[in-house]
């Protein structure tokens, strides 16, 4: 998963997780909960990317590079879009990091949302 912040307990003992802190016996980083928290930082990025993006169409639209009626019917459907896609990208962002903070940040290895450990050399993949 790109943007990954840690792993789960190697042959070699326990990862740190997200917040630096060791991973307390028995347990792992919860990959769902890291999933949701790297989405919302790459949507509140985009957001941000976007309204860069839409500025400078306007400012350059503001500084004479059309003129005209088609110009300003234009620019307004413009200025409608940018905030529109603005605010999905900032809501959805809300949406994730809400997601996250339900979940632990710590889950047993069996669980689901566990990240597994990778297999190392003369070891089983979850000591199996």
């Amino acid at each position: 998963m790109t943007g990954q912040m840690a792993v789960g307990r190697t042959a070699a003992g326990p990862a740190s997780g997200p917040s630096g802190v060791t991973a307390p016996a028995g347990l792992v980083v919860n990959a769902r909960r890291g999933a949701l928290l790297t989405a919302a930082a790459i949507l509140d990025r985009g957001a941000a990317e976007i309204a860069t993006a839409f500025s400078g169409l306007t400012a350059t639209l503001d500084a004479g590079a059309w003129a005209g009626r088609a110009a300003d019917s234009w620019a307004g459907e413009l200025a409608r879009t940018g905030t529109t896609i603005g605010r999905a990208l900032a809501e959805t962002a809300l949406d994730c990091a809400a997601a996250a903070a339900s979940q632990p940040e710590w889950v047993t290895l069996d669980d689901p949302r566990a990240i597994r450990p990778h297999a190392a050399f003369g070891f089983l993949r979850d000591g199996r």
